[in-house]
């Protein structure tokens, strides 16, 4: 069920950090983790038990319709990436997270895009296993390995092997079996999400991902696993050459979910990024030295 106060349920590691940054100063920053299509914030576990926890504070809710959040009764309106990035910004403000360090994973990171647009005091994104898109479905074609998942995308009701595919597809390319907690994930998920998600995108409602970080400042890391199953990486290495942006970080002994097949690098990157986001935010707030005074 959903904590105390917020429209969903939110995994919060905060307390532990108190004191334990080195740097007096990491414990301060937010980490928001945003999961796939179908999925759970529990898919963040490994981050969770991590060093990562020991440094900064992390957050990860399970999105409307999904995990032991609510189901939507307006799925037409909540069930898209600006949907879904509306609740969060009202949840963040009721937690009090003010500003956040976002990491999306999959559709998650279409999430975090979104919620980007809404909130200035995003500091940061870190995307993997998505390629940035503009609004229709011809900018879709080739953007995806062809896999049996596919099929799934904008089917309601899954069958048990219907689950069974899109819990595998979730970790594609991964070097472990897939957990039980996915497959069930995945069982209680709202079907209708997979269905209002492609009918926008059928409409070219969605917003323009390429354009908005044409214009970002931000600063924006690319993650992908060297075995990325589900995502075409050329196609995702052309469109960060088209935007001028560096090129994605590779995760050895990973596949579509980096985070979770090879925590430990993952986290080093992402621990990396965040205490450079840090640094520029401090940077960015410093006081102006002032006038000297004369003797």
């Amino acid at each position: 069920m959903p904590n105390r106060g917020t429209c969903l349920h939110w995994r919060l590691d905060s307390i532990r950090n108190e004191g334990r940054s080195a740097a007096g100063r990491a414990k301060k920053t937010w980490i928001v983790l945003l999961h796939g299509n179908s999925m759970a914030g529990s898919i963040f576990a490994r981050q969770f038990e991590g060093t990562l926890s020991k440094h900064y504070r992390l957050a990860a809710p399970d999105l409307l319709g999904h995990g032991r959040s609510h189901r939507s009764d307006q799925p037409d309106l909540d069930y898209t990436p600006s949907g879904h990035a509306s609740v969060i910004r009202r949840d963040l403000d009721r937690l009090g997270i003010a500003s956040a360090l976002l990491v999306g994973h999959s559709y998650g990171g279409h999430v975090a895009l979104a919620l980007a647009a809404q909130l200035p005091t995003v500091t940061g994104l870190v995307l993997t296993g998505m390629v940035p898109v503009r609004p229709g479905p011809d900018d879709l074609a080739g953007m995806f390995n062809p896999l049996p998942s596919l099929n799934l995308l904008a089917k309601e009701c899954f069958s048990e092997h219907d689950a069974a595919i899109w819990a595998g597809a979730c970790l594609q390319g991964s070097p472990h079996p897939v957990p039980d907690f996915l497959a069930d994930d995945v069982r209680s998920a709202d079907g209708r999400h997979r269905r209002v998600l492609m009918e926008n995108v059928s409409a070219g409602t969605l917003m323009d991902e390429v354009e908005f970080l044409r214009k970002s400042t931000m600063p924006i890391r690319f993650v992908v696993g060297e075995s990325e199953g589900v995502v075409n990486v050329g196609k995702l290495e052309g469109r960060l050459r088209d935007l001028g942006l560096e090129q994605a970080v590779s995760i050895p002994r990973a596949g579509h979910a980096p985070f979770w097949d090879n925590a430990a690098a993952f986290d080093r990157e992402l621990s990396a990024f965040a205490d450079f986001v840090t640094t520029r935010l401090e940077r960015s707030l410093a006081p102006l030295p002032g006038p000297e005074c004369p003797e």
